[in-house]
């Protein structure tokens, strides 16, 4: 997985595309942006993970890759968003190692 957000990310660095970020490193959408992306957002061994969280059913409200590039001056300021929206959201992160994805 590590290889294809390397290739993604480099990808939708060269060129002009509507689901890359206006921000060097960041990507949304990312569950559209390959097979290998989709396949990883609808992996059973992730999906059993979080189920018991999200009860009663998954939904990818956003999904978005924030990575901070080399020398890059770009600040990400995490969750300021669920204020505009006004939703209460739980947060999880899961390694995709653990995963075996």
């Amino acid at each position: 997985m590590n290889d294809e957000l390397d290739r993604v990310v480099s990808q939708n660095i060269e060129k002009d595309n509507p689901v890359n970020a206006p921000t060097p490193g960041w990507l949304l959408q990312l569950g559209l942006l390959s097979d290998k992306t989709a396949a990883f957002c609808e992996d059973s061994g992730i999906l059993d993970l979080i189920e018991d969280i999200v009860k009663p059913g998954i939904a990818i409200y956003s999904a978005k890759l924030v990575s901070k590039e080399p020398y890059e001056s770009t600040i990400c300021h995490w969750h300021q968003d669920n204020t505009y929206y006004n939703c209460h959201v739980v947060y999880q992160c899961i390694s995709y190692a653990v995963c075996g994805v």
